[in-house]
C-alpha cells in the first residue's frame, strides 16, 4: 500500500486495537507509536509529509509525492501478525 491517507487509517486502526506496527529501514525496527500526516497548507510546508513517531519519541518524516498522495519510497505491508511501513525494496523482498 502506497497512499499515505490509507495508510494513515490503516496504522490508526492498528494501534486502536493494540496491533503491532512497526518501521524499518531494513536494516533497524521500531515500534511505530503515533502516525500523523502534516498538511500543505501549515507555515513552512509546501508538502504534505507522513510523520510517524517511534517508540522512544524519535520523529520521522516521510515525503508524500503530489499529486498522487503516495509515500516516497516507503510503503506498508502486513507480515505475520503486524504491520510494516518500510522501503519499497524491502517490500519487494
Amino acid at each position: 500500500m502506497k497512499n499515505a491517507d490509507q495508510i494513515l487509517s490503516s496504522i490508526a486502526e492498528a494501534l486502536a486495537a493494540g496491533r503491532l506496527v512497526l518501521m524499518t529501514d531494513g536494516t533497524v525496527t521500531r515500534k511505530v507509536i503515533q502516525a500523523e500526516i502534516t498538511d500543505s497548507a501549515l507555515p513552512y510546508h509546501q508538502e504534505r509529509t507522513f510523520d510517524v513517531c517511534l517508540e522512544g519519541g524519535r520523529w520521522v518524516q516521510l515525503p508524500i509525492s503530489w499529486p498522487w498522495d503516495d509515500l516516497t519510497g516507503y510503503g506498508l505491508t502486513r507480515l505475520d501478525d503486524a504491520l510494516y511501513l518500510a522501503p519499497d525494496w524491502w517490500i519487494a523482498l
